[in-house]
């Protein structure tokens, strides 16, 4: 008799209430963290009060922080309910460890509307170009 394959494994980047100082992370139990990750080309708004991504102008030079998570398959639709209508999964490539993969992305539908910048600051520390607008949370 064989062995199993064991749980498919999907790459997650989280950035708000399931980041793991976020109001939510609790709900990401099986997940493993891999590390701080950047996506780029978004940018962070307020969306009813919680944070969403969105795209950015091409030539706003946009990042998004956040962090990588290896999560078992079985999680995502749990997830998805969690993020409600406002939200949608995507599959993004996101920066981790030096170089890109391919992650589920939760991003702000598009018809949603949405309200300010969350922070922003500019940085030329951990990969990030010089000059580039950085968007996320405050370091405090």
């Amino acid at each position: 008799m064989g062995r199993g394959l064991g749980p498919v494994i999907e790459l997650l980047f989280v950035y708000g209430s399931l980041h793991r100082r976020g109001s939510a992370h609790r709900l990401m139990r099986g997940a493993r963290l891999l590390g701080p990750a950047l996506l780029r080309g978004y940018t962070l708004a307020v969306l009813e009060g919680y944070p969403a991504a969105l795209p950015c102008r091409p030539q706003a030079c946009c990042v998004v922080e956040g962090e990588l998570y290896a999560v078992p398959a079985w999680l995502l639709p749990e997830l998805d309910r969690y993020e409600g209508p406002l939200y949608e999964r995507r599959m993004l490539t996101v920066e981790h460890g030096g170089g890109t993969a391919r992650a589920w992305v939760y991003v702000a539908r598009a018809r949603a509307a949405w309200g300010p910048l969350m922070a922003r600051w500019r940085g030329t520390e951990r990969g990030k170009r010089p000059g580039e607008v950085l968007l996320g949370y405050s370091r405090r």
